[in-house]
């Protein structure tokens, strides 16, 4: 199927996207602020800090346009889980290792004008609190000219102690302006993609609490 930017790439995006935010509501009340910014076509790159397994999904249900996620390969070896996964736009990567098949799939998501979901931080962090952004995302951008868009993700550590209790846990959702680093067919060098990195995690600390924005915490003085 030939795609635009406004095209139905998976036709079985939009009742599964349906049923994922019905799912997740019924553990947690998911308050989003600044959904309106997300542009209405083109490629983006939505990014978000990565502190539970869930965050993904949060990130994907969000976003009112067709998404592609990208999600740790081990999910995939869950028996029915791996399939749903792909049947919504899930692909997995390799966070070992260098993913050049995970890498020529999120390209070519872009270069069609849809959005990818990332988490540049590459791994979850246990109590919530910022680590370091990896590059992989603004090499993304760079390769196909993507704006980025950062996503706070606050409030989902520990919501499994509310599950045990009935209780839904309260989840903000911000998403901050997208921005653009421009297009170029030369990849950056590694303190080049560094800096760049750096500044998109400064844009996610911006939108989190002070004290989780943790190698950022110069973040929004």
């Amino acid at each position: 199927m030939v795609a635009t930017a406004n095209a139905v790439i998976n036709r079985w995006h939009s009742p599964l996207k349906r049923l994922l935010r019905f799912l997740l509501g019924c553990f947690l009340r998911i308050e989003v602020e600044g959904r309106s910014l997300v542009p209405a076509v083109g490629p983006l790159v939505v990014y978000f800090n990565h502190s539970n397994w869930i965050d993904p999904l949060v990130a994907a249900a969000v976003v009112d346009r067709e998404v592609t996620v990208l999600a740790k390969a081990e999910l995939f070896r869950v028996p029915l889980v791996g399939q749903l996964l792909r049947a919504y736009g899930v692909f997995p990567i390799r966070r070992e290792e260098g993913d050049l098949r995970a890498m020529k799939t999120a390209l070519s998501v872009l270069n069609r004008g849809s959005v990818l979901v990332a988490a540049p931080e590459g791994t979850r962090s246990s109590d919530g609190v910022l680590q370091r952004g990896k590059p992989g995302i603004v090499h993304m951008a760079a390769r196909t000219g993507a704006h980025l868009q950062p996503v706070a993700i606050v409030g989902v550590v520990g919501y499994t102690e509310n599950l045990k209790r009935f209780r839904k846990t309260p989840v903000q959702v911000t998403f901050g302006a997208p921005y653009h680093i421009g297009r170029s067919s030369s990849r950056p060098s590694r303190d080049d993609g560094q800096a760049l990195v750096d500044d998109a995690m400064v844009r996610l600390a911006a939108l989190m609490p002070p004290e989780l924005r943790g190698v950022y915490g110069d973040a929004g003085r």
